[in-house]
């Protein structure tokens, strides 16, 4: 499939980018023949770029510097480190101001941080909500959300728990 977007892409001269996010989670996989089925489609394609991502960086890296898997020394790779909170307030104020000609309040902003740890997508959950209902954020809708957000995730955590080893789950 890799290898027919390339050909693809030639034949409409164009460039495709391929992201893989959670790349890592192929690591979890004992054989590494999917990791150089996909090496060896990348290193013949000219028309193809791609972007592997994750969230666990120590797997990431062990599967680009690990002389013995198939991805060492194939790739750029590119530390990210999480958004400084002050980034953060600046967007955000600057949305809010463009949205509600008004900034919110910096308790509500401290609690936004507090509850996800400064994690991108659950960032963006929390505002996308409140952007989406037209409401301004505040101190108390913030915790109501996020516990109804946490609540409904509820099972999605339990099966992961329940997939983890023993010593996992130490």
């Amino acid at each position: 499939m890799l290898k027919k977007l390339d050909e693809a892409a030639k034949l409409v001269k164009k460039r495709v980018v391929v992201v893989v996010d959670e790349f890592q989670q192929l690591s979890e996989i004992t054989d590494h023949a999917v990791e150089a089925t996909i090496r060896h489609a990348m290193q013949y394609s000219s028309h193809v770029s791609y972007i592997f991502s994750g969230s666990y960086r120590h797997m990431l890296l062990g599967m680009f510097n690990d002389k013995n898997r198939p991805f060492y020394n194939s790739c750029e790779v590119m530390q990210i480190d999480r958004i400084e909170e002050g980034d953060y307030i600046a967007f955000i104020q600057k949305a809010a101001q463009e949205k509600w000609k008004k900034k919110i309040e910096d308790k509500a902003l401290e609690k936004i941080f507090e509850v996800t740890e400064y994690h991108p997508s659950y960032i963006n959950r929390i505002c996308g909500y409140f952007w989406l209902i037209g409401e301004i954020p505040k101190y108390d809708t913030v915790i109501a959300y996020w516990n109804d957000f946490v609540l409904s995730k509820k099972g999605e955590f339990s099966e992961s728990l329940l997939r983890l080893s023993k010593n996992k789950k130490k």
